[in-house]
């Protein structure tokens, strides 16, 4: 796979995601809420309560976003965290879902510094990353599962 991300997309997910890492707490909060109330039954795969959850996720993002400059040793970790999420019962179509949180609960704890442009780099780089991962966990409809993201003009 060729993956293809604009110095300025990864440029700009590094920098505001500096601005959620003092709000993290709040960041994850408002992401799991969008995506239990996009996805309700997800709510039910974490086992271990969102205490435990919340730190994982933020370590996890910040491996990705630090990550962006070397996709050569980013690449096969996301292919492995896509296969063990596979183990937790992840659909691939949940990673349109996570998106979309993803992209809502930036704006909502960013607020006037998600600018469109954050709003487009944040989902060149998930769409990349989400891809990734479908293709590594679900082969054989990676196609048919491909994550959409929406972008919003706000």
């Amino acid at each position: 796979m060729t993956v293809t991300l604009s110095i300025g997309h990864k440029a700009l997910v590094q920098e505001t995601f500096q601005q959620v890492l003092p709000i993290s707490h709040t960041f994850v909060t408002v992401f799991y809420d969008q995506l239990f109330e996009a996805v309700p039954e997800t709510k039910s795969l974490f086992k271990t309560g969102m205490d435990f959850q919340r730190p994982k996720f933020v370590a996890m993002l910040l491996t990705i976003v630090t990550g962006l400059d070397h996709f050569e040793t980013l690449t096969p970790n996301l292919q492995e965290l896509a296969k063990r999420h596979i183990r937790y019962r992840v659909k691939a179509e949940y990673y349109s879902a996570a998106g979309n949180a993803l992209l809502k609960a930036l704006a909502v704890v960013l607020g006037k510094a998600f600018t469109p442009e954050a709003h487009v780099a944040w989902a060149a780089v998930y769409d990349v990353i989400a891809t990734i991962c479908v293709e590594a966990a679900y082969p054989s409809d990676a196609q048919a599962n491909k994550p959409t993201i929406e972008l919003s003009e706000e």
